[in-house]
């Protein structure tokens, strides 16, 4: 579960809607690379002759780069996280030294996504958004269900557009959540998390 959006940094009418991390295939290189540093390690420390501080050393250089490479990416996976609100879009990565950028939907002009046939059967693939002012386009790599994101910005968008122009469309966070649920875009655990916590501040 990604880390929870500090409810703190929302405005008064505001409630978060989705918080995801990237894709899980983003940690899959370093894991796959501490597996098998991890079988040839076991392999030196059986096929050498008992007490033989080399093959333990041998080991020992070969898992521990591994080891820090992959705690390093889970870290960076974990704390880097997309919140979508009814009101903008934040991207936040970082434990120690933190950074995160917000673009308002209503700013949005336009939501595109690219996926190889191999990133489509994972359903990952990279966003990229482009908006009005001097952010510009902004390009983000192995987010899950790219075209489910899409989908959501482009409803969201719509929605506070229209209460910005007066119109209220009347939508509560359950209506939303309902809605992006029935069509496949939130997972069940995504929409109790996001209903435990989707309430507007007042």
């Amino acid at each position: 579960m990604p880390p929870r959006y500090p409810t703190r940094l929302l405005t008064p009418d505001e409630f978060v809607v989705l918080v995801r991390n990237p894709h899980w295939w983003t940690i899959a290189a370093p894991a796959a690379l501490f597996l098998l540093d991890a079988v040839l390690a076991l392999w030196l420390l059986f096929a050498a002759p008992l007490g033989d501080p080399w093959s333990v050393v041998a080991a020992c250089v070969l898992l521990i780069p591994a080891v820090v490479f992959l705690l390093v990416r889970l870290v960076s996976w974990r704390f880097t996280t997309y919140v979508v609100t009814n009101e903008r879009l934040v991207v936040r990565a970082g434990v120690l030294a933190r950074s995160g950028t917000e673009i308002p939907l209503e700013s949005i002009v336009n939501v595109s996504f690219s996926q190889s046939l191999f990133e489509r059967i994972l359903r990952s693939g990279d966003l990229d958004i482009e908006s009005a002012g001097t952010s510009g386009q902004a390009h983000y790599e192995n987010v899950s269900d790219p075209e489910g994101m899409q989908t959501i910005l482009y409803r969201l968008r719509e929605v506070r557009s229209m209460g910005l122009r007066g119109v209220d469309e009347g939508s509560t966070p359950e209506d939303h959540i309902r809605f992006f649920t029935q069509r496949g875009l939130m997972s069940a655990r995504e929409a109790r998390n996001a209903l435990a916590h989707a309430v507007p501040q007042r």
